[in-house]
């Protein structure tokens, strides 16, 4: 578990080097309105659940 803002940024910016991403999953109700506030959502993929992420995120089939 990444537990610096510092990391996931660092994570997010190597997945995307990489032609990746980086996704936060099931962050809590005060989490997501601090993530709206400071607009983290702007910057990270925030899905419900590991289905809906793993749904939205699977590639699609030529």
């Amino acid at each position: 578990m990444f537990r610096s803002w510092t990391a996931r940024v660092a994570a997010l910016k190597a997945a995307r080097k990489a032609d990746g991403d980086f996704s936060i999953v099931a962050p809590g109700t005060q989490v997501q309105k601090l993530f709206r506030l400071t607009a983290v959502d702007r910057v990270f993929r925030i899905f419900e659940t590991r289905e809906e992420a793993l749904r939205q995120l699977k590639p699609s089939s030529p």
